[in-house]
């Protein structure tokens, strides 16, 4: 029995202490410690924070904005160089949210253009773009444990009931690259550090290392 031991109650509080989490992670959980604010709140304030380094414009509006009269929950534009999401005022919070986070999809995937909002003469490219934003939405929603999952699955399908898994991985992997452009940015916000530039920086560390060792063999 000799490599058993006898540990004390606080033994074993330190053997199960969780890790601290990463200040990304806090960040996004901040809502939870704070009965003033709330998850709808968390999101739309770092919507701004986007918002903000992007230097888009935002506006929360009544239905009787032009854009809105339609019945749209939200909608994207850019004129003279400059992006505009407007947001329909008379939603729930939580519907505000996930419109700003959709809309803020629509930019940061780069779907807008001068000439005309999106590219709406292909059916097929529009549903994809649409996805693309919906999916970078939900993903977005999820840091703040605001599940869209069944709201996410009905649009989707009215854009996508047709589409191939071509279509859907292409969608997939746009969000995917779109969402960790938005965390970055929120993390240089709450850190001070640009992970994006801190990963380019490395890469190009690594590779330079890699050419002087590569040209030392010669």
């Amino acid at each position: 029995y000799g490599f058993y031991g006898v540990y004390s109650d606080k033994d074993l509080d330190e053997t199960v202490k969780e890790p601290p989490k990463h200040p990304l992670a806090q960040h996004y959980d901040r809502w939870k410690n704070n009965s003033a604010l709330t998850a709808p709140d968390a999101m739309k304030e770092d919507l701004n924070v986007l918002a903000q380094e992007l230097d888009i414009d935002v506006s929360f509006k009544d239905k009787n904005d032009n854009g809105l009269s339609n019945g749209a929950s939200g909608y994207s534009t850019v004129r003279n160089g400059k992006y505009h999401i407007i947001i329909d005022n008379t939603m729930s919070d939580r519907a505000q949210a996930s419109t700003y986070a959709h809309e803020m999809g629509h930019i940061l995937s780069q779907h807008l253009s001068e000439d005309e909002d999106r590219d709406y003469g292909n059916n097929y490219h529009r549903a994809e773009m649409e996805a693309e934003a919906e999916i970078f939405a939900y993903a977005f929603a999820k840091n703040y444990d605001v599940d869209n999952g069944e709201k996410t699955a009905v649009y989707l399908k009215s854009w996508n009931n047709d589409a191939d898994p071509e279509q859907v991985r292409n969608a997939i992997d746009k969000a995917g690259k779109t969402i960790g452009t938005a965390q970055a940015l929120i993390e240089k916000h709450v850190t001070g550090t640009n992970q994006i530039e801190e990963n380019s920086r490395l890469s190009k560390q690594v590779s330079q290392k890699y050419s002087a060792k590569k040209n030392n063999k010669k």
